[in-house]
C-alpha cells in the first residue's frame, strides 16, 4: 500500500503540524498544487472541494474551524495519495519547503 511510508502516528502528526503552520489560504493553495500533480482519466486534475472558500474564511476567525480545516486538507491529501498516486514522500518534502518559505 502506498500509505505505508506515512502509516505511523508521528508522520501523520507531522503532516498535520506542517499544515497548521500555514495560513488557511496558503493551505488551500498547497492542496491545489498537489491536486495539479495528479491526473484523472480525462486528463484533468482533481480540485479542492467546493465551499472551501467559506471554510477558509471561518478558519481565519475561529481556532476550532482552523483545526477542522487542517484535518480536512490532511484527509484530502491522503485521498490524493491513495487514489491518484501522489508521492507521499515528495509531498511531505514539498510541504516542509512551503512552510519554511512562509515563516
Amino acid at each position: 500500500m502506498i500509505l505505508d511510508c506515512i502509516d505511523n502516528v508521528d508522520d501523520q502528526r507531522e503532516i498535520r503540524r506542517l499544515l497548521s503552520h500555514l495560513h488557511p489560504d496558503k493551505r488551500v493553495e498547497v492542496l491545489r498544487r498537489f491536486c495539479n500533480q495528479c491526473t484523472l482519466l480525462d486528463n484533468t486534475h482533481p480540485r479542492p472541494q467546493k465551499g472551501m472558500r467559506e471554510r477558509v474564511a471561518e478558519a481565519r476567525r475561529c481556532d476550532r474551524a482552523d483545526r477542522r480545516l487542517v484535518e480536512e486538507i490532511y484527509q484530502d491529501l491522503l485521498l490524493l495519495i491513495n487514489q491518484f498516486n501522489l508521492d507521499p514522500l515528495k509531498m511531505t518534502r514539498e510541504l516542509e519547503q512551503v512552510v519554511r518559505a512562509n515563516r
